[in-house]
This record gives C-alpha cells, sequence and structure tokens, in this order.
C-alpha cells in the first residue's frame, strides 16, 4: 500500500479510536486523550506494516518519488502499487492518475475496522479557514460563502474538494451534475462507517443549513449591514472583473449578484446651537484651527490632516486638497485622495484664513499645516477622533457626533444657507451633484418644500393681481330704475 508521512500517522489514530474506542483529542479542550503508552503501540502498529511489506519504508517511498504526491508516484500510476489510505474527496485524483489499463479496477474500499469500535474521524468536506493574520477577513469569508453556500460558487466547486457540507451547496451542486460519483460513494461509506463525533461547531442545525461558523460566534450577533455587504461586492467585483480581463477566469460571478440597497441611516450632525460652544472647547484644547475648518470646509479626516502650509494660498483664500494621511499596517502613510475628484480647490472664510495663519506661525518651520504636538509630524486619525469624544463630552453635547459627522454638518449648514448642490458637490470631492442629493435627501427635500410654499405664494399673489374686473353689461341688460308716482 502507498502511504506518506502525514497518512501514516492518520492511519495510527484510526488503529487507536478502533482499538480503544476514544477520541483521539477532545474536541471542547483541545487536549489529548492518549498516553504516551498508547501512541507508542500506535506507532509500532505502522512499524509491523512496514516490517510486513504492507506499506513501503519512509526512505524507499521518498527515495522513489521525492516530494511528489502519492497519485505522481510511477508505483501508482501502472498499478504496482495495491491501494491507497487517503480522504473520501481524493478519490477521482486516484482513479484518473492511472494509466488507461487500470482506471477500470479502480474501486473504493469499505473502511478497515481493528478493534471492536469504528475507529477514526471525520472531517468535514471543503472546510474553508480564514488565518488570524488574513489583512481582509470580511472579504475572505465573503469569498468563502460565495464557493461553497451560493449557487454559481458551489456549482464551481462541485465536488473537487469533497462533498459540500451545506445543505444548500450540495444541492446546487448536485443540480450542476458537479458531483462525483466516486466522492459520493466514498464519502457515504466513511460516514456510515464512522461513529466518532464530529466538531460540535459543525452538527449545528445552522451551519448544515448556512455554513461554517466561527468559533466564537453568538447566534444572536447582529447581521453585517448592507453597506458592508455592498462595499466587499465592490472589492470582489473590481478583483474579479480585472480577473476575467487577464483570462484567468471565464466570468465575473459577481455580475449577477443580488446585493442589498443602500442603508437609509437619519444622519447626525453637530446641532446648530452648540457649535459655539463646541469651538470653545477646542479653543481650550489648542485643537480650534483645526476643527473650525473642518466645520468650514466639510474636508474628510485624512485629508484635513495631510494638509501643508504650502497647499494654503492666503492671498486668494483658496486651499488645494491633494492627499490624505491613512494607516497602513500600523503606520501613517500620505497617499493619494479617495477619488479622482477628490483632488479640489476649496475657498475658505477670511477667519479661517485667519485661523490657519495663526496656526502656522506657532510652527513656522513645520511644512505640516496640523502637525501633532507629541512627534511633529502627521496627527494620527484615531487621535483626533479621541479628541473630538472629548469636546462633545466638554460641550455637554450628548448626541453621538463621529468625526466624520463635522463634514455632514458643514454639508448640512451649506445646503441650509442656500448653496447651490453643484458647488457643494465640489467643495466635497463628491463625483456628481446627484450623489450629493442622495446623501443629503433630508435637506434638500424639506428646501424643496419651502420652495414649492414660497412659489405657490408667489403664484398666488400674481395671479390675484392680474385678476381683471368684470366688464359692464350690454345696455339692454342693465337693470332700469322706474320712477314711481304716489298715489292719493
Amino acid at each position: 500500500m502507498h502511504l506518506g508521512a502525514y497518512d501514516r500517522m492518520i492511519l495510527m489514530v484510526f488503529y487507536l479510536e478502533s482499538k480503544y474506542g476514544k477520541d483521539w483529542a477532545d474536541p471542547v479542550t483541545s487536549t489529548l486523550n492518549y498516553t504516551e503508552d498508547e501512541i507508542a503501540e500506535g506507532i509500532d502498529f505502522i512499524k509491523s506494516l512496514v516490517d510486513g511489506h504492507v506499506i513501503m519504508s519512509l526512505p524507499t517511498y521518498y527515495g522513489s518519488n521525492g516530494d511528489n504526491a502519492a497519485h505522481q508516484s510511477n508505483e501508482w500510476i501502472t498499478g504496482k502499487i495495491a491501494g491507497i489510505f487517503e480522504w473520501d474527496s481524493a478519490a477521482t485524483k486516484y482513479a484518473s492518475a492511472l494509466d488507461d489499463s487500470n482506471k477500470d479496477g479502480f474501486t473504493v474500499g469499505e473502511e478497515i475496522k481493528f478493534g471492536d469500535n469504528n475507529g477514526g474521524f471525520s472531517k468535514v468536506s471543503m472546510g474553508l479557514a480564514i488565518t488570524k493574520t488574513c489583512e481582509h477577513v470580511a472579504e475572505a469569508a465573503t469569498l468563502i460563502q460565495f464557493l461553497l453556500n451560493e449557487e454559481k460558487g458551489a456549482s464551481i466547486m462541485g465536488s473537487e474538494c469533497g462533498i459540500p457540507a451545506s445543505k444548500a451547496g450540495l444541492g446546487y451542486a448536485q443540480a450542476a451534475g458537479a458531483v462525483k460519483d466516486l466522492v459520493a460513494d466514498a464519502n457515504a461509506k466513511v460516514m456510515a462507517f464512522t461513529t466518532n463525533k464530529l466538531d460540535p461547531l459543525f452538527e449545528s442545525n445552522d451551519l448544515k443549513e448556512n455554513g461554517r461558523m466561527p468559533r466564537g460566534a453568538k447566534q444572536n450577533e447582529k447581521p453585517l449591514s448592507n453597506t458592508f455587504v455592498r462595499r466587499v461586492h465592490a472589492v470582489l467585483q473590481a478583483a474579479l472583473k480585472q480577473a476575467v480581463k487577464e483570462r484567468l477566469i471565464p466570468y465575473n460571478p459577481c455580475e449577477n449578484c443580488r446585493i442589498p440597497p443602500k442603508d437609509k441611516k437619519e444622519m447626525t450632525i453637530l446641532p446648530p446651537e452648540r457649535i459655539g460652544r463646541y469651538l470653545q472647547e477646542a479653543e481650550k484644547y489648542g485643537v480650534l484651527p483645526m476643527f473650525y475648518l473642518e466645520l468650514s470646509s466639510g474636508l474628510r479626516r485624512g485629508e484635513l490632516l495631510a494638509l501643508q502650509w504650502s497647499d494654503l494660498n492666503v492671498k486668494e483664500r483658496i486651499l488645494t486638497v491633494n492627499k490624505q494621511v491613512t494607516r497602513m499596517e500600523g503606520e501613517l502613510d500620505v497617499t493619494e485622495p479617495k477619488t479622482k475628484n477628490s483632488v479640489r480647490k476649496v475657498a475658505l472664510s477670511q477667519q479661517a484664513v485667519d485661523l490657519l495663519v495663526q496656526e502656522h506661525e506657532q510652527h513656522p518651520d513645520n511644512p505640516i499645516l496640523f502637525p501633532s504636538p507629541r512627534t511633529g509630524g502627521y496627527w494620527s486619525p484615531d487621535a483626533v477622533s479621541r479628541i473630538n469624544r472629548k469636546l462633545l463630552k466638554n460641550a455637554g453635547i450628548e448626541e453621538h457626533v463621529r468625526f466624520h459627522d463635522l463634514r455632514h454638518t458643514f454639508a448640512t449648514m451649506a445646503i441650509s444657507s442656500g448653496v447651490d448642490v453643484k458647488t457643494l458637490s465640489s467643495m466635497l470631492g463628491h463625483y456628481s451633484a446627484g450623489f450629493t442629493l442622495d446623501t443629503y435627501t433630508h435637506i434638500t427635500n424639506d428646501m424643496q418644500r419651502g420652495a414649492a410654499e414660497k412659489i405657490g405664494g408667489f403664484m398666488e399673489s400674481v395671479t390675484a393681481a392680474n385678476t381683471p374686473e368684470p366688464p359692464d353689461p350690454p345696455e339692454q341688460n342693465r337693470c332700469k330704475v322706474i320712477p314711481f308716482e304716489k298715489v292719493g
């Protein structure tokens, strides 16, 4: 029998579980259930197979095959090996590797019983994991969900990595004819033989319907927001679109995905009546120029922190926005703005310019407009957000106002003050005025209602002023006053 080092370990575990009737390890505590003597007995069992010429010695095995897998060895291809101990999902791989004269003789054997118990353990087919070091956990989870549980993904995967674990994935794969008979035969024999319990997570009804759940996940956890799902979809769609362009895949599976609608949440802004108090606290904290500029320009946080003194034209009162500060792998980095529309020029009030000039006078040799007092470099975005929370608390503002909501506050004040949407869109760095309208629908709707009332009042007054006086009736139709004589 052809058997590599890893598979010998698995066979040893099967042997011990069959003899002693206990799991190799506790699935809850992850502790080993076997003593050193029992493990030594398992090793002796494997050695007896080598001594009895049931399996090759490892030096012989690797001396003839090197790093090649068992099904790639010449002994297997030519049918000189009697069998192989492997996962059920590998059945088709080993069958297809045989030469034509031996293909018809390949069969899936019965599970081996070494003792009084049905030894061995089951692994969940197509079990994919996300490492702790993964930088894009949500995107990875979305990809796994697509491959294992969604129609197109499950149809593509089929049984290449085993029988799909979820009912949905299995149904899609079967409907597409992508479940191979050999794998299904092998899986059925394994599952009929094995009595040892799977990991408790793999036995949950929710799992069987929807796929693998992460350890520690709670059933009552909130689902992903529509906005987050849309962002993940956008990333995947862009990546797969490029893959199609480079002919790595035939089509983009994201093209026909149903994505949730945009979340419509009520926008939070800094209460106008508390802005003065808020800026007073900012002055006490020594950050008035920064926060005043934010409220009077609506810059994104990264754009604000990346500003340099050379970006300000004091005479023309124009601020050039062409970069942003982001945190990459724990380090601050200055990058290009969010979009090409984010590169823009923003007009400032004289008061804002005066404050920026005063700020620069505090550190004339530093090119950064708002240098960190601790490092002299760029402010950390998280640090600025923490300061915002302190200012809100000190100003007695109970509303949960994020730093980004200061941008919304600026936009709200601008629209309410009569700034046209096209101009505001340019100031905010939006790609279109339509996007600005969609973002601030609640404000523009109120403005439209106000405008409608004004127009209605104007039309009413115009209509009333231009109503003509009714003409005199014709002579024949006029009422005549007939004098009467006094009688008697």
